[in-house]
């Protein structure tokens, strides 16, 4: 009564949770309709793609092997609608309806459904996706080995033909050169038939030479190889011919050189990225360097330039302070002149008024000359004392750019 009970809850939820569904479809718009329809598709190209993997899985099972499974562990082995048993470790078994009459009976669409809910594990998925891998990675390297073969028999065919090709060019030249030109008659304008019958008996005579010097390159391969087969045979009677195993271990030695050699390889790869970058670094620390050279020389050519500004300006300061000199005495001079003066005359008063006067003019342009002269000569001072400390920053600085770029270019 149990599972009745319980049968009969999980119908009614089943039908109560598919009202709800179509009650939340009613609910949605188009837009986020067509969003979930896209996603159920989605999904359902999934589940196709993960059938058709398990169908061929099954198919290359061994029939003794599904009798195996099915008889050592029926338990954990349920019957999907279309018959077929899958291992779905982890499900449980459906209970079997009883077949009374009193008993609700499960419809087909829901049993199906109930049904479609049991999915393999994501062990059992990846055993088969892994299984499924290995078949094609092993198909497709037999495809490249069938494809390598025949791309060298088709090198080789080829590369025939390109022989032979080269062959019948070089026969048309020659049959050309000595039949048509050769052997043509200017007279009849007709080819005599005696150089046409002897080009034809050098090239049986050469073809002949060639089938001889063939057979005996043919015997002498012919006598190489029984040769080896004796060899062989007496390697063989000896125990020192490679078996089977040897050439597996050969195999698996030739791959490990081979995956070394591939390592040496991405090793070289990176190493020459490296230089290349290096080479970039480099370059462009050649131009930095090509650059900072030529401010250099900028630099120095600026210097000189004001090297000479400043000489200049110290033999104008020189001559300027010489002049003041000169002026401050002649000052002095008329200033004790002045002291020690005794009152004149009138007349004399007036001339002397007068020239004082133009004198005290003549001394304030001087005084304000001086004053010019001071100040020019602070000016000069300040730019002489800016220029030495330009000149020191730009040449400690060229020096240390000099010495990085040299530093990086050595490195």
């Amino acid at each position: 009564m149990a599972s009745i009970d319980r049968f009969d809850t999980h119908s009614v939820s089943q039908e109560s949770t598919s009202d709800h569904h179509n009650q939340r479809l009613e609910d949605l718009t188009d837009e986020q309709i067509q969003i979930k329809l896209d996603g159920l598709l989605r999904t359902n190209q999934m589940l196709t793609i993960e059938n058709e993997i398990l169908e061929k899985y099954h198919k290359k099972i061994e029939p003794f092997y599904l009798a195996t499974i099915a008889g050592t562990s029926s338990s954990s082995l349920t019957t999907t609608p279309s018959g077929s048993m899958y291992d779905l470790s982890g499900g449980q078994q459906p209970q079997q309806q009883p077949t009374g009459g009193r008993y609700r009976k499960r419809s087909k669409s829901r049993s199906i459904q109930g049904d479609f809910r049991m999915r393999l594990t994501a062990d059992q998925k990846c055993e088969i996706a892994s299984k499924e891998i290995e078949e094609l990675r092993e198909d497709s390297r037999k495809a490249n080995e069938e494809s390598e073969k025949n791309l060298d028999s088709y090198k080789a065919i080829l590369e025939e033909a390109d022989i032979r090709i080269n062959e019948i060019k070089i026969e048309m030249h020659e049959f050309e050169r000595n039949v048509l030109k050769a052997g043509y008659n200017p007279m009849n304008k007709k080819i005599a038939a005696e150089k046409l019958i002897k080009y034809f008996e050098d090239r049986v005579k050469e073809r002949d030479t060639l089938v001889d010097k063939l057979k005996l390159k043919n015997e002498s391969m012919r006598k190489r190889k029984q040769k080896l087969k004796a060899e062989l045979k007496e390697k063989e009677e000896m125990g020192e011919v490679l078996h089977e195993v040897d050439f597996r271990q050969l195999k698996i030695e030739n791959k490990q050189y081979m995956a070394k050699i591939d390592e040496k390889n991405t090793e070289m790869i990176k190493l020459k990225k490296m230089v290349g970058v290096a080479t970039q670094a480099l370059n462009f620390k050649k131009k930095q360097l090509g650059l900072c050279l030529k401010e250099y020389d900028s630099l120095v050519n600026d210097i000189k330039s004001r090297e000479k500004l400043l000489k200049n300006i110290e033999t104008e300061t020189n001559t300027v302070e010489k002049e003041h000199f000169k002026e401050e005495s002649k000052n002095k001079k008329l200033r004790g002149q002045l002291e020690n003066y005794k009152v004149p005359e009138v007349s004399d008063y007036v001339n002397a008024e007068d020239y004082l006067y133009n004198l005290q003019k003549e001394l304030k342009v001087w005084e304000r000359k001086v004053e010019i002269a001071e100040m020019a000569l602070k000016i000069n001072k300040q730019s002489w004392q800016q220029i030495r400390s330009n000149i020191n920053e730009n040449s400690s600085f060229g020096r240390k750019q000099f010495n990085n770029t040299l530093s990086g270019s050595a490195y």
